[in-house]
């Protein structure tokens, strides 16, 4: 993980975005064909939901979505993209668009929150 990019509070959880970067050498049979023994190292993008477990107190992941550049991948192996073996058709389910994350109610700063706002307009009010 590169960065880690989170907007929510302690109350409704946080939806984090982390950039990464994968690296590995190809010594095993895969979903793309036999091992070649390259080395790779390609890019991506996870989006998590972390939230409070309210039984435990625990943050814990609630949901994950993620994305890689596996044609980089793919080239880096050494595999010819006609023949690496994928889906006779693509069923992955059409997204309508609509926000994965909502906060409902309304998100509230949480105690913590109000008295980092209340020091900051009092440190402005001085200058």
């Amino acid at each position: 993980i590169t960065d880690c990019v989170c907007k929510g509070n302690d109350n409704d959880g946080y939806k984090c975005a982390m950039p990464d970067v994968l690296t590995g050498t190809n010594l095993g049979p895969s979903s793309y064909g036999p091992p070649t023994g390259r080395f790779a190292r390609w890019t991506g993008l996870v989006e998590s939901l972390v939230k409070r477990n309210p039984a435990t107190g625990q943050w814990q992941y609630y949901a994950e979505w993620g994305v890689h550049d596996e044609w980089s991948l793919i080239q880096q192996l050494g595999l010819d993209f006609s023949r690496v073996p994928r889906p006779a058709i693509n069923d992955e389910p059409l997204h309508d668009c609509s926000p994965l994350l909502r906060f409902t109610p309304a998100p509230v700063m949480d105690k913590d929150d109000l008295r980092d706002q209340e020091r900051h307009a009092a440190a402005k009010s001085v200058v």
